[in-house]
């Protein structure tokens, strides 16, 4: 976001692959839908030449508003529409970078995102476990539940005591107070065996949740299919990446009727690019290699006693 210059997911403008998708609630024309949209076609892929066509009218407008022909006002209203800040500096606005890089083409989302951390099933999970309260099922519940002997035998990372710290009582409180749960994005895809699990052998004949149960089974065919990606052989994907297209709008219809837009975010939608993306990459992008060296800071840094200064 910051490198692009881009405004981010929750500007006005939450995808920079579509040129007619707007934020929630956002007052749209015909021809132009927002984030809930589950219906990919009537999303119009954003082209470079679109894109740098965008930017000159936001530099003009910008040197306008340096010259005093528009108000700040008038500028900042420009870059809300077009979702982009000028930076004479930036790549975007780099005019030999633009004979070489056709970035509607390598820019990448990032799966991992998409789905797990601060992703689509984090808002499920957070809201179906907030759901279940219901019924008298209370993160005490699932905090006793994690504390079984589950074995995962092909996971070297997980530990279950780090289950079970997702739903202590500070935890709890965290999530009462955002109605988000606070985990890894390993940590949910622990998880999400056990709540799927729950809910298979309990939940089927529990009517009171019936849409909400749908959304999260719905959110569960999404994460079978992306791990499935993952894994299946070239010859496979083309296959597998049409099912999760299908299983995407399944579950945003789903998640909608259960739960109405209010934790719809721009996640919903940007994982709507995954599956030409990863017909394109053939394969899945699961995390930058960047992204990864945070936890050899995290390492260091959780022996940090002294915040207020620094070391010498």
């Amino acid at each position: 976001r910051l490198n692009l210059d881009w405004t981010g997911a929750g500007g006005t403008r939450p995808c920079f692959g579509c040129a007619n998708v707007w934020r929630k609630n956002y007052p749209v024309i015909p021809g132009q839908v927002t984030i809930c949209e589950h219906d990919v076609t009537k999303f119009q892929p954003m082209t470079t030449s679109l894109l740098f066509d965008m930017l000159d009218v936001l530099e003009g407008a910008y040197h306008q508003w340096q010259s005093g022909e528009i108000t700040k006002s008038q500028y900042g209203d420009m870059e809300q529409a077009f979702g982009y800040h000028y930076n004479p500096d930036g790549v975007l606005f780099d005019e030999e970078l633009r004979t070489e890089i056709d970035w509607m083409k390598v820019l990448r989302v990032d799966a991992m995102h998409c789905e797990r951390q601060h992703g689509v099933f984090a808002v499920e999970c957070s809201q179906f476990i907030q759901s279940c309260r219901r019924i008298g099922v209370t993160h005490d519940f699932w905090a006793h539940g994690m504390q079984s002997s589950w074995q995962f035998p092909r996971h070297h990372g997980m530990k279950m005591s780090s289950l079970k710290e997702m739903f202590s009582k500070q935890a709890t409180a965290y999530a009462d107070r955002t109605k988000k749960l606070k985990c890894k994005a390993s940590e949910y895809i622990a998880m999400y065996s056990l709540i799927r699990h729950f809910v298979e052998t309990t939940l089927q004949d529990v009517r009171e949740l019936d849409l909400e149960r749908n959304s999260f089974e719905c959110a569960c065919e999404c994460i079978d299919l992306y791990l499935e990606a993952k894994r299946a052989p070239e010859d496979k994907l083309d296959e597998v990446c049409t099912d999760m297209l299908a299983a995407q709008k399944d579950h945003l219809q789903a998640h909608q009727r259960s739960y109405g837009t209010d934790f719809v975010n721009p996640r919903h939608h940007t994982r709507g690019h995954l599956p030409d993306q990863i017909r394109r990459d053939r394969g899945v992008v699961d995390m930058w290699v960047g992204e990864r060296m945070n936890l050899r800071v995290k390492r260091i840094g959780e022996t940090v006693q002294n915040t207020r200064d620094y070391e010498h």
